[in-house]
């Protein structure tokens, strides 16, 4: 194998209410991502940075094969359906859209939070990386600038 990098999934997880700071370093992180030539897994609720992300992703005509939408058990993803006009209530509970997260989680290679400090959603997927021992990142934005808190290396 050479010294290029490997194409990873990064599973991004943003808070609802998200600030313009957050969402603009959740698409330069994106952004960064895609040209690194690695995949993109995002939450498809139809506001914060998830919302922000899939519309950057949508407006730059990013190709799908570069990205995945992930929604909660049996629903068409909210941020498309918002993005296109469509009705996007959910039925959902808090607890399906945490399972989402965690799944994205689960097949994610690197999970990347981007937290306003008091979202009980986009906390617990980083809680959830750290304790199967994935590769995490949260950023926090109390201060009004990004802050990383915490991260676990790659394991060699």
């Amino acid at each position: 194998m050479d010294d290029r990098e490997v194409s990873k999934w990064i599973a991004f997880c943003g808070s609802m209410k998200a600030s313009e700071v957050m969402i603009d370093y959740a698409v330069r992180a994106v952004d960064k991502a895609l040209k690194q030539g690695h995949f993109i897994m995002i939450g498809d609720n139809p506001k914060g940075v998830d919302y922000a992300v899939y519309t950057y992703l949508a407006k730059q005509k990013v190709d799908r094969m570069a990205y995945s939408v992930c929604t909660a058990v049996g629903e068409q993803p909210r941020s498309v359906s918002r993005y296109t006009n469509n009705d996007f209530t959910s039925k959902r509970r808090f607890e399906d859209y945490q399972n989402r997260d965690f799944n994205m989680v689960d097949f994610a290679d690197i999970t990347m939070c981007i937290w306003d400090g008091s979202s009980k959603g986009t906390k617990a997927a980083f809680d959830y990386a750290v304790s199967i021992q994935r590769q995490a990142y949260l950023v926090t934005f109390d201060t009004g600038k990004p802050v990383l808190l915490s991260s676990i290396k790659e394991s060699k």
